[in-house]
C-alpha cells in the first residue's frame, strides 16, 4: 500500500486508489464536512495527511476494497 499521496501515481493499482480518493471527496461534499473560507490574518492552517488502507476479504474470492481517509494533524 502507498505511504504518501504521491506514491499512488506510480503504483500498479493507480485506478483503484484514485477511485478511493474521489469517494472520500464525494463523502465530504455530501456530508458538508467543511466549508472553504479565507484564512484569517495571523492564523496558520492545520496540516492533514492521507491514510491509505487496503481491506482484503476473508477468502481469496472476496473483493479487495481501497480506502483513503483524510486525517487532520491535531498536533499542528
Amino acid at each position: 500500500k502507498p505511504t504518501t499521496s504521491h506514491e499512488p501515481i506510480t503504483y500498479v493499482e493507480f485506478d483503484n486508489w484514485t477511485m478511493a480518493m474521489n469517494e472520500e471527496m464525494k463523502s465530504f461534499q455530501k456530508n458538508k464536512t467543511w466549508d472553504l473560507t479565507k484564512l484569517l490574518e495571523g492564523k496558520r492552517v492545520a496540516g492533514c495527511k492521507k491514510d491509505f488502507k487496503k481491506k482484503t476479504g476473508l477468502s481469496s474470492t472476496e473483493v479487495i476494497m481501497y480506502k483513503i481517509r483524510l486525517v487532520a494533524k491535531g498536533y499542528s
